[in-house]
């Protein structure tokens, strides 16, 4: 039987600025999944409502999936896995990214939901690693 938990905290449902987590605000990006719509009765509706990034933030190296309500990218995976394809890495920066724990009943743990407005790429010459 898994054990339950009594979680008391005032982060639980509030979203806070990933700034605080990670100094560094550039992450290196991994691959873009589209993010589907699901209909009340739990099924997907075939609707793209965003994407999902999988990145890997700078101090760290941690991988995160962030998701993004944009439609329009500034890259497709497609593009994106050629150039790392070719030893090449892209470097991303979000608007209004934020972070909230949450409780995953499916995995049975204390987890992140990280979302943000939009992406942009970072040209060459604006890495910043402090």
């Amino acid at each position: 039987m898994a054990k339950s938990y009594l979680i008391q905290t005032l982060l639980r449902n509030r979203r806070i600025p990933l700034e605080i987590i990670f100094l560094i605000q550039q992450f290196i990006l991994l691959k873009i999944d589209e993010t589907k719509e699901f209909g009340d009765d739990g099924k997907p509706t075939g609707r793209i409502i965003g994407y999902s990034l999988t990145c890997v933030e700078l101090t760290n190296y941690e991988r995160i999936i962030v998701k993004v309500s944009t439609l329009k990218l500034p890259i497709t995976n497609d593009e994106l896995q050629e150039i790392r394809n070719n030893g090449g890495k892209v470097l991303i920066e979000f608007d209004n990214a934020t972070i909230m724990p949450y409780i995953s009943e499916r995995n049975n743990a204390l987890m992140d939901s990280i979302k943000a407005d939009d992406f942009r790429v970072v040209p060459d010459g604006e890495v910043n690693l402090l």
